[in-house]
């Protein structure tokens, strides 16, 4: 079979042993096809207390490395080049250590992973001394796209999970520091965060049925986690001043629709669902940039909201809760505990900040607390259901 296994638990895989041995004793499946759904799957390796202690060691070592770096300490006797070379060589020795060495030695395996992430860190850390022995602005928009560019790169090359989501999340960075130089009213914060969704998707999406399909889960994970913020930020009176909608957003949009549309028709229900909700978090966003009220009031100090800011507020908490409500029924489809949970936790902390916002001069503070108290009530039971029903269907 081509591509990789993909790992599942230990107490899954026998499960999953056991039943194909008694479909093929009952005559429902030949060997071959026995054979052949067993080789989609591996054990999970369970990380050991002395994995989590190497991991520990490795995560000082990449902080150490970055701080010695980045405090650009000038020795009489050691030059700007000297030190660029001697970081560059510590990456190349990181590199091959990862992909020559440890790779071929069983009992060594377990670094594998994390000498990956240090690999990427050491990148960086040549970079970042690269600009500082050439007298370049340090920690600069450029150097961080170049980090993430080629964090991207080695991660692809060597199909390694931990560099791709450090290297994403540098890439993330990157993008709220442009955004951060470029907005100039809440609208292109509001807009940044959620119109990405869907491209963001249609990127997880596309490593589908490939042998790097373990590499679209980061991608995925992200477009809910910038599609909720999103949401968060744009259902909260006062951010949008402006409701002003560039054309350039209009084409990020566009784009990210129909290229999450094309693969999801490719897919099943679960993935057109998940494509459904990316693209209406992304046009709810900018449904409520089009609709916010532009009303200055600041409701978190005391002053009364408007009657444009309590309805749109009203309508921004109905929006995020049913955004919310989406992902956990997605996490409880792609059988992800952790998406669930994310999506419970930012409900209870989007609630919380409702409450001390447009919604507090609308109920008393005992009123209001009742009523978070009965959501999260509710909420723990879908959630504990959505988690019982998780565990029943990894065990059979």
């Amino acid at each position: 079979m081509a591509g990789e296994r993909e790992p599942i638990a230990a107490e899954r895989l026998a499960w999953l042993e056991a039943e194909a041995a008694r479909w093929r004793g009952e005559g429902l499946i030949g060997d071959d096809a026995a054979t052949a759904i067993l080789a989609r799957y591996r054990a999970q390796e369970r990380r050991t207390p002395v994995a989590l202690v190497v991991v520990l060691g490795f995560l000082l070592v990449a902080v150490g490395l970055v701080l010695l770096v980045a405090a650009n300490v000038e020795l009489d006797q050691i030059g700007p080049l000297a030190r660029f070379l001697g970081v560059a060589a510590i990456w190349l020795v990181l590199v091959a250590a990862a992909e020559l060495g440890v790779e071929r030695v069983a009992a060594l395996r377990v670094l594998v992973g994390p000498l990956r992430v240090l690999v990427v860190v050491a990148y960086g850390a040549t970079i970042l001394q690269a600009t500082q022995s050439l007298q370049v602005p340090a920690f600069s928009a450029a150097i961080l796209a170049a980090w993430a560019v080629g964090s991207l790169a080695y991660a692809y090359a060597v199909a390694s999970y931990g560099a791709l989501v450090l290297g994403i999340s540098i890439g993330v960075a990157w993008y709220l520091f442009v955004g951060a130089e470029s907005a100039d009213d809440g609208a292109a914060v509001v807009l940044g965060l959620a119109l990405p969704a869907p491209l963001l998707l249609a990127a997880g999406m596309a490593h589908a049925r490939t042998a790097l399909a373990p590499l679209g889960r980061p991608w995925r994970g992200l477009a809910v986690l910038v599609g909720l913020t999103g949401l968060f930020a744009g259902a909260i009176p006062g951010v949008v001043s402006e409701p002003d909608v560039p054309w350039m957003a209009w084409v990020v949009l566009l784009v990210g629709v129909v290229g999450v549309a094309v693969l999801a028709a490719r897919g099943d229900a679960d993935d057109r669902f998940e494509a459904a909700l990316g693209v209406g978090m992304a046009v709810a966003a900018l449904l409520l940039v089009v609709v916010a009220p532009g009303e200055t009031t600041d409701v978190f100090s005391g002053e009364s909201p408007t009657g444009g800011q309590i309805a749109f507020s009203l309508l921004g908490v109905a929006t995020f809760v049913a955004a919310a409500l989406a992902v956990a029924i997605l996490g409880v489809r792609r059988r992800s505990p952790r998406i669930t949970d994310a999506a419970s936790g930012a409900l209870f902390v989007f609630l919380l900040v409702q409450s001390f916002g447009v919604l507090a001069p609308l109920a008393s503070g005992a009123a209001l607390v009742l009523g978070l108290g009965v959501v999260l009530v509710v909420g723990g039971v879908l959630v504990d259901r959505g988690r019982r029903r998780l565990r029943a269907e990894a065990g059979g």
